[in-house]
């Protein structure tokens, strides 16, 4: 809720049944598995703790999301899922600046990949043709297309 307190508080303070409503909008339209609506997070699979966390900024209505290694350690069907909310978000016209430290992963998610080597921007990479070739080999300085 930290987010959005000025929004749904008054003197700090939430109003009445306001955040068990927005969790449960959120888990609903995230697809977050919980026990109860007010589950800890730090009990929640990594998969679902990474979704309360893009809940989080959606609730603050952020246009430009940032996710840094959303799908790191977390299994082949919540990676899924990540997937097709980010592929949703975008389509509803937010912009999402992603890293990750799988390349195949940047290839097929991106639509432009910029690529870091020794602090500096080696490569910008666009179009739907990006490979992991390309992506491996900008990183360790050879050229590449731009």
């Amino acid at each position: 809720m930290l987010p959005v307190m000025g929004r749904y508080s008054v003197g700090g303070v939430i109003r009445g049944g306001t955040e068990e409503r927005l969790v449960e909008q959120m888990t609903e339209r995230l697809q977050i598995r919980l026990r109860t609506t007010d589950q800890a997070v730090d009990t929640l699979s990594g998969g679902n703790q990474q979704k309360v966390l893009v809940g989080r900024w959606l609730l603050a209505d952020s246009r430009i999301l940032l996710f840094y290694d959303v799908t790191r350690g977390v299994d082949v069907a919540t990676k899924q899922d990540i997937y097709k909310l980010m592929l949703r978000l975008i389509s509803e016209g937010r912009s999402i600046l992603f890293y990750s430290s799988e390349t195949e992963e940047v290839a097929r998610l991106s639509h432009r990949v910029l690529v870091m080597r020794e602090g500096k921007l080696s490569a910008e990479l666009e179009g739907p043709n990006v490979d992991t070739e390309e992506i491996v080999a900008a990183s360790l300085g050879e050229d590449v297309r731009t």
